[in-house]
């Protein structure tokens, strides 16, 4: 009688067939899962990102008085006297905040969001040119940002700010 116990070479080979589909559709799914996670984390930081320029800005630079637009960034005049700046240094969009007599200059916020460039609108949505003032009505920020993924996105955001006469 003869010994059946053991697998032929086409059994062997058939096996390691089905094993490496097997092993080959994990691995793509996988990938999707990851580069799906990724996609995902990224779009949640730059919302989470936006939202906290949303709340500091609204926060650290209620009613101003004035607001001058320089080379530089934007400079918001306060009624006590006091003043802050805003400015992208590096990408980076920085708040500074500055004494009655404008010459101690303190970080106040360092934002998580880089941005690519900011603009001042009056409240005709007109860019205001460096130099220029605006006293009273309403002003807009606008912020140019670009978020990464599977590609670049550019966004831009406009955000109002109530100019108070004294």
């Amino acid at each position: 009688m003869i010994d059946q116990r053991g697998m032929t070479l086409i059994e062997l080979l058939a096996t390691i067939a089905i094993f490496s589909m097997i092993v080959g559709v994990s691995y793509s799914l996988f990938s999707y899962v990851q580069a799906s996670w990724t996609i995902t984390e990224t779009a949640v930081s730059s919302e989470s990102d936006v939202q906290e320029l949303k709340m500091v800005l609204t926060r650290e630079v209620a009613a101003p008085v004035s607001l001058t637009k320089s080379a530089e960034g934007v400079r918001f005049e306060s009624q006590d006297g006091s003043s802050k700046s805003m400015v992208i240094q590096a990408g980076e969009l920085k708040l500074f905040k500055y004494d009655a007599g404008g010459s101690n200059q303190q970080l106040l916020h360092d934002f998580a969001l880089s941005i690519d460039r900011m603009e001042l609108l009056d409240q005709n949505k007109n860019p205001v040119h460096n130099g220029t003032g605006l006293t009273e009505g309403i002003a807009y920020f606008r912020f140019f940002y670009t978020t990464e993924g599977l590609k670049e996105k550019h966004h831009q955001i406009t955000l109002p700010i109530d100019i108070f006469s004294p």
